[in-house]
């Protein structure tokens, strides 16, 4: 784990010393120098203001609130001050074992916490702090707790009228508003109404930011697509790598009348058909998910009734 850790923190250069280009003017010609992305270790201290010690979270229960594909979520108190008042909290634990590529799993985590820190909406989840031992192989995003759950969840609890699912639907396009009209705009990357949680006073607030993006120039056009920061922080300059373009990338098998997807940070069920044709997540297919997050809203269901048929989902869409 140490080993992990050191490679972790210290794999990335704040410049890149290798390159000649990033010396200045060579042979008489002048060259900009490349942009890079700071160290896992620099971009942990400029955010010190939030880091909190494991001692001052106490896990409610030993098992946890809710599972996902890289990280599970537990409920927790997180004590404040001298240590009288406690808040309740969400603990994302992001998960790594040793299949992990240790440089990929820390870009992840400092950049999704890196986006939570610059977000302030009354429609989007609050950033609380983080927790981080890399040697120890801890990587938590704490967060304000959202009692209950997510949208799915609360609609199957009860009959709820119109007036309550169109207030969820307007909260959820606030956000999402927010989020697109920010300078630059961001783009979350994988809205669904399992990343939308409903407070005690019944309002919508967007949560899961680990497939957002911030956009250097909005993606309404083809020729924006590469221009964007991807989900680790690094500058996208056209064409974008294999290891920077990974994230939306899929493998489809076909195989006994089966289609097997693998691979992409979104889920299919939400996908607008562009990306689920291998283009990279945009403000529009942002939008096409709120879409289909209404249409769940209204009907109590998941789309494409409720199928969870990998082809039948990609010939419906």
């Amino acid at each position: 784990m140490e080993t992990f850790a050191v490679e972790l923190l210290e794999s990335v250069p704040d410049l890149d010393d290798r390159n000649p280009s990033s010396q200045g003017p060579q042979n008489g010609n002048s060259s900009e120098p490349k942009l890079k992305r700071s160290s896992v270790r620099v971009r942990l201290d400029t955010l010190s203001d939030l880091r909190i010690h494991t001692d001052a979270i106490n896990f409610t229960s030993s098992q946890p609130h809710g599972c996902g594909g890289k990280a599970e979520v537990a409920k927790a108190t997180l004590k404040q001050g001298d240590g009288s008042d406690e808040q309740e909290v969400a603990v994302k634990k992001l998960r790594y074992h040793d299949d992990i590529n240790a440089r990929k799993f820390g870009n992840e985590f400092v950049h999704e916490v890196e986006m939570l820190a610059q977000l302030s909406h009354k429609n989007i989840v609050k950033l609380i702090g983080f927790v981080e031992d890399l040697q120890e192989g801890k990587a938590w995003i704490v967060l304000s707790w959202v009692p209950n759950g997510n949208v799915s969840e609360f609609l199957a609890t009860g009959e709820w009228e119109i007036p309550e699912r169109i207030s969820l639907i307007k909260d959820t396009f606030s956000g999402l508003e927010y989020l697109h009209t920010r300078q630059p705009p961001i783009c979350h990357g994988d809205l669904k109404s399992l990343n939308i949680l409903v407070s005690a006073s019944y309002r919508a607030i967007i949560t899961d930011f680990g497939s957002a993006r911030i956009l250097k120039e909005a993606e309404e056009r083809r020729e924006d697509q590469d221009k964007v920061l991807d989900v680790t922080g690094a500058l996208a300059i056209a064409p974008a790598t294999d290891e920077q373009m990974d994230r939306t990338q899929i493998t489809i098998v076909a195989r006994h009348n089966e289609l097997t997807l693998t691979g992409p940070a979104w889920s299919l069920r939400w996908a607008a058909p562009e990306v689920a044709l291998g283009e990279p997540q945009n403000l529009a297919s942002d939008i096409w998910a709120a879409g289909w997050t209404c249409w769940e809203v209204c009907h109590s269901g998941h789309i494409v009734s409720q199928r969870d048929n990998i082809s039948y989902i990609y010939s419906a869409l």
